[in-house]
């Protein structure tokens, strides 16, 4: 389990504060996706600008209208020979 700890903080739906950053991992005006240790942090909106990211400090910060914020954790794919014998292996 992750032991990095993240403080998320939305002002006005416009300006959102985030600290446990491990990396970023995309971005776009619409998306921005933060890579926290274990988990991803997807960021939804319209006008997105990464405005602050210390990678140091693990903190960041998103300006623009904030519709979403959830936290997933990102799909494990399987490679080819683990789909062809399924949970048998070779």
């Amino acid at each position: 389990m992750n032991e990095n700890k993240q403080i998320l903080k939305i002002e006005d739906r416009s300006l959102l504060s985030v600290n446990g950053i491990t990396g970023l991992r995309e971005f776009s005006e619409t998306e921005v996706v933060f890579e926290t240790g274990d988990d991803l942090l997807y960021v939804g909106g319209a006008g997105l600008c990464v405005t602050r990211l210390t990678l140091e400090t693990g903190e960041s910060a998103v300006t623009g209208r904030i519709d979403s914020a959830v936290f997933s954790r990102p799909a494990v794919q399987k490679t080819f020979i683990s789909r062809l014998f399924g949970r048998h292996g070779i």
